[in-house]
């Protein structure tokens, strides 16, 4: 009801509750009421006492209101202090006090109450009863600094000194925080009372054991004046640490006050006593200022010594942190030799040096650490001339080797030339021959020979090149510098004896060169014939184009030796004879165009320079025409990186050249068409009707992204020099025409001398006279001559050609290929495992009671799930060999191949751990899994198929090895759930006697180890092209696991099973077949599926490479 009786107006029910078209967020309505707090408010109205009564009035209200209060919380002593000051402000100091205390029997812990009691009493002047109150507050809570501090303000600012000094003398007795105990200094400061600031020094340094204290202490010393004092203080403050505890800052201390009096000498003594007691890693800043220090005032000998110890410690820090850091050992020892005069301090470096020994037996490692010997060596041999200790420096590093894994010939050549240097030739041989004899290296034998032969001992030469090339005979350098030898002592039969062997050996690192260096020997014997017939000799084992080079030179350089032929026109016949055998093989064996240019070059080089103008016309003849082509670049990953430009030769005398004649026409027509097209294609609406008529397939302005048009003049091979010398290069004429056709692309171009420059590229070009593409009947190609799908890692040669018919393929069962083993070693098990099929089939007819084959008499059934498994046996074999035997016909084929064979593996698995869960479980097994363990292998088959589908189609070759997971994982846990009976078995000891459940196990995995490893193609690349690849190992294991798997059941069928016998729970075993028959029919239907959905879409792919292509 509101004031006069009327009703408060009913509020309005809400009847549009749709939001607002404009919304308000909660950050808003907060940004607005902060936004509000920022008014200014008026203020509250003041109340005005008139008189006595309503003061009185006013108390005992707000008395009552405290006393409320404090009922209500007696623990807070805010309310105790608030009633405090109020009455403090009615001028009730009694009563203020009175509710002190009350406080204070609450809890006399509290610092604020003690505080605002004594500040009162501070307030109102009474002073006793601040100090009653202060004496109080120490004395219960003697640990709070706050009360002492405010006592002794108080104590000072009323002039009491004495008093306030003995209040920090009572404080002092509570060993409080240094702080204070500086508080309690600056007031004795304050007053000049040193003596009292002495005595308050000395109890804080004996009891804060800090340094700092007793360098603030010699530093107020020398403040004031007191020199002797401040340094004995600092002298008292070492002898008070010791040795254990010293610290640098006391010493920088110490040592920068001495400065400051002048006294370097004894500043420089303090830093080194502190250097030789302080560790190294804890004085840095010492070391700074002792540079410093020497720098400003010390000699440049006292700067070097510091700048010296300096860099010691940066080394022994480093080697420190890692002793196995060589290069750090290396310029200590350096520092140590340079400027060290003490000869027992360097070596005892050394020692320490040599004792890190690489943890790892490996060369690399100890390459480094093998210099510190050495340069031990060096440093005994060469600056403390101690012969004696220098040899057992080379002994000791020579024991610490493990010359079994490796050696240092640098360590046995410098010993020994050591003891050859103190004139001990027998020591030092012993030891060369003790190095050949534990481990023999090239240059050891090499730095043994050599001595030898400065010391002209031959005899011992000649038997160590013969140690030396039985260690090594493929050496050739060996072979070489023995008969060098032999020649320079005069033996020349022994010389081309050693040539002769030298080049009868089955493997030598480097043949030319003692092909070479016998040529040479004969040649400077004048035994030209034997020469000669050296090089045929060489000829029969190699072709090469400098072979016949350096034959022809040889030949032309008898051109000043008489013989009894006619002399030097005789030697230039041959020489030419030579160039020309040279061409003909070359051209015979297809060699490459290049050593057949080098070889015309050179022949025209020699005609120029001994022949005529008919023989030089008649090399002309034979030079090539340089052509320019383009060809398509791929990345490392398959992906188009755009054309590249080479040049090609095409000589005269080829069969290319002469299969390339023919297009020579086509190309003038081409250009007549070009012309004619020109023509039309002004006149307007014409070239539409020519352009239908003449192909109505394609227009001649299309291009070919595949091929391309160039046109390129010959180079100087047809020029001819003038009587200066200068070639006159026939005129380039700019290019004429460019076209396309779709066998490939054809360009010309005609210089001065009507010589035609052709090129022939893409699908028709023409290779060696035979067209690509073109292989003759069962011919095979190399691994880059094929495309990238039918490819095989680390396979090179074998591959049968594509695109052709599947006849073709057939035929290919009986010729040599990569693929051969592929087919054949399922192709066999397969007729083998059909016979045996029909083996059992037929003994089943036979038999007067077919339940009871295999011993089952009822039991199980019947055989159908057996036989059901059989046929999925003979499907995988057969269609792996047809796989590999039609793959090629097609990208297409290929890929539909395999989806078959991925399906029909599946198939096989599925149907094995179905056998074996039937017919090789335990009793036990049967009946626990009976509902779970064939729908597993079921959905584990499934996963098969679609998996491997989906590796194929989805990775290129060379494949990654996720692929081989894809593979590997799916087909491999599924067969660790056919095993899981078997497992079952084995650990109840229940195989009795069929190991073939164990072969087949084994088997089996050794063929997927052939099958994910690449082993051994990847070890041996091209050496298992056709013969002992992994795949075909993994065919043959995988084809007598198979073998094993049928036996042990057989076998399981038998004989483990007894009639009559029962699963527990009264479930009699069954073959499953309902369930059987039910799974692999959707099973089948399901395969179907993923083959045509996966041959879809790679049938797609391979459809948009070619549009694209």
């Amino acid at each position: 009801m509101m004031a006069g009786g009327k009703r408060a107006p009913k509020s309005a029910a809400v009847k549009n509750k749709m939001p607002a078209e404009q919304q308000i967020t909660a950050e808003q309505l907060m940004r607005e009421a902060k936004e509000r707090e920022l008014e200014v408010l008026p203020p509250p109205p003041k109340q005005k006492i008139a008189d006595p009564e309503e003061l009185k009035s006013y108390q005992l209200r707000k008395r009552k209101e405290f006393e409320d209060n404090i009922r209500k919380n007696r623990g807070n002593i805010i309310n105790y202090i608030k009633y405090a000051k109020w009455e403090e402000s009615m001028g009730e100091v009694q009563r203020a006090r009175s509710v002190y205390e009350r406080g204070l029997d609450v809890d006399h812990r509290t610092v604020t109450t003690w505080l605002k009691y004594a500040e009162m009493e501070m307030k109102q002047k009474q002073i006793n009863h601040a100090r009653n109150i202060w004496d109080r507050a120490v004395s219960i809570l003697p640990r709070v600094n706050q009360f002492w501090l405010k006592y002794t303000y108080m104590e000072e600012m009323l002039g009491n000194v004495t008093g306030a000094r003995q209040i920090f003398e009572r404080w002092m007795k509570w060993l409080p925080e240094e702080q204070n105990w500086y508080t309690y200094i600056n007031f004795e400061l304050r007053y000049k009372e040193l003596d009292n600031v002495r005595a308050i020094y000395e109890r804080l340094v004996t009891h804060l054991f800090d340094v700092k204290h007793w360098i603030k202490y010699a530093k107020f010393e020398e403040r004031h004046g007191y020199v002797n004092r401040a340094r004995s203080v600092y002298e008292r403050a070492v002898e008070f640490f010791g040795d254990v505890e010293l610290e640098e800052s006391l010493f920088v201390a110490f040592a920068q006050f001495e400065e400051r009096q002048k006294e370097h000498e004894r500043a420089r003594i303090i830093y080194k006593y502190a250097l030789d007691r302080i560790p190294k890693e804890e004085c840095v800043q010492l070391f700074k200022n002792y540079t410093i220090h020497e720098k400003k005032f010390g000699s440049r000998d006292s700067v070097e010594n510091v700048i010296i110890s300096k860099r010691k410690f940066q080394y022994e820090t480093e080697i420190g942190a890692n002793p196995l850091n060589y290069d750090a050992w290396f310029d200590y020892l350096r520092l140590m030799e340079t400027e060290c005069e003490d000869v027992e301090q360097v070596r005892d470096a050394y020692e320490r040096a040599i004792a890190n020994v690489p943890p790892l037996a490996e060369k690399r490692s100890w390459r480094r650490y093998i210099y510190l010997w050495i340069n031990y060596a060096i440093f005994e041999e060469m600056h403390t001339k101690d012969m004696d200790r220098c040899r057992e420096v080379y002994k000791t590093c020579l024991e610490i080797i493990p010359h079994k894994k490796f050696t240092f010939a640098k360590i046995w050549i410098m010993f020994a030339h050591f003891e050859i240097r103190q004139k001990q030739l027998t020591a030092a041989r012993k030891i060369m021959g003790q190095s050949i004899g534990r481990c023999p290296k090239e240059k050891l034998f090499n730095a043994y020979i050599e001595m030898e032969q400065q010391l002209r001992e031959f005899d011992r030469c000649r038997i160590l090149y013969q140690k030396f090339l039985e260690f090594a005979p493929e050496n050739c350098q060996t072979w070489k510098k023995f008969a060098e030898l032999e020649s320079v002592l005069g033996d020349f039969d022994r010389a081309r004896a050693l040539y002769q062997l030298a080049v009868k050996q089955p493997v030598l690192d480097m043949p030319e060169l003692v092909w070479k260096a016998f040529i040479d020997f004969e040649v400077e014997q004048e035994e030209y014939e034997r020469a000669r017939q050296l090089y045929r000799i060489l000829l029969t084992r190699t072709k090469h184009v400098k072979v016949w080079i350096s034959l022809a030179r040889f030949e032309a350089s008898l051109e000043d030796v008489p013989d009894e032929d006619g002399g030097g026109q005789r030697a230039l016949e041959r020489a030419r004879e030579v160039f020309k055998e040279a061409n003909k093989g070359l051209r015979l064996e297809e060699a490459d165009s290049e050593q057949r240019l080098m070889l015309l070059q050179h022949w025209k080089q020699f005609e120029q320079e001994k022949g005529d103008d008919s023989s030089q016309s008649a090399v002309n003849e034979l030079m090539p025409k340089r052509i320019k082509k383009r060809r398509k670049m791929l990345t490392e990953d398959g992906v188009d990186a755009g054309w590249e430009e080479y040049f090609d030769y095409i000589f005269p005398d080829s069969s290319g050249s002469r299969n390339m004649q023919s297009n020579i026409r086509l190309l003038e027509m081409a250009k007549k068409w070009s012309t004619l097209h020109k023509t039309i294609k002004r006149d307007g609406d014409e070239v539409n009707d020519l352009e239908s008529d003449a192909d109505p397939e394609r227009s001649p302005g299309n291009d070919d992204s595949d091929s391309d048009l160039s046109y390129e003049d010959d180079e100087d091979d047809s020029g001819s020099e003038d009587d200066d010398g200068e070639k006159n290069a026939p005129a380039k004429k700019p290019k004429t025409m460019e076209t396309d056709v779709k066998a490939g692309s054809l360009s010309f171009e005609t210089n001065n001398d009507n010589d035609e420059v052709w090129v022939v590229s893409g699908p028709s070009r023409v290779m060696g006279g035979k067209q690509k593409g073109g292989v003759s009947a069962f011919e095979t190609l190399s691994r880059h001559e094929v495309p990238k799908e039918f490819q095989e890692e680390y396979v090179n040669l074998g591959f049968r050609p594509v695109d052709r018919p599947l006849t073709y393929y057939m035929c290919t069962l009986f010729t040599k290929h990569n693929e051969l083993l592929n087919v054949w070693t399922h192709l066999l098990p397969f007729l083998f495992m059909l016979r045996c099929f029909v083996l059992v089939l037929r003994q089943q007819q036979q038999s007067p009671n077919r339940d009871d084959v295999g011993g089952f008499k009822g039991q199980v059934g019947n055989m159908r799930t057996f036989y059901l498994f059989m046929c999925t046996v003979l499907a995988y074999l057969l269609v792996s060999s047809c796989a590999h035997l039609m793959h090629s016909a097609s990208k297409s084929m290929h890929y539909l191949a395999f989806y078959c064979d991925f399906v029909t593996i599946a198939f096989y698995s599925f149907l094995s751990a179905v056998t074996f869960f039937v017919y090789s479980s335990t009793p036990e097994f049967f009946s626990a899994h009976r509902t779970v363990y064939i729908p597993v292998a079921w959905i584990l088959a499934l996963s098969i198929s679609y998996a491997c589908c989906y590796a194929k189609f989805k990775f290129t070759r060379p494949y990654p090895f996720v692929k081989k997971l894809y593979v590997c994982g799916t087909v491999g846990s599924l067969y660790l759930w056919n095993i899981y009976p078997i497992l079952d078995r084995i650990a109840q000891n229940e195989l009795r006697g069929n190991t073939y459940h164990v072969i087949h196990i084994i088997t089996f995995v050794s063929s997927v180890f052939f099958y994910s490893s690449g082993w051994p193609q990847k070890s041996f690349p091209g050496r298992c092209d056709l013969l002992f690849h992994g795949h075909q190992i993994f065919h043959v294991l995988i084809a007598v696991t198979t073998w094993f798997q049928v036996q042990a059941v057989k076998l399981d069928m038998e004989s483990y099973w007894k009639p009559g016998v029962s699963s527990p729970g009264g479930v009699y075993r069954s073959d499953c077949w309902d369930q059987v028959s039910v799974l692999f029919l959707l099973h089948f239907a399901f395969s179907l599926l993923v083959i045509r959905y996966f041959f879809k879409k790679i049938n797609s792919v391979l459809s948009l490479a070619n549009k694209d292509h």
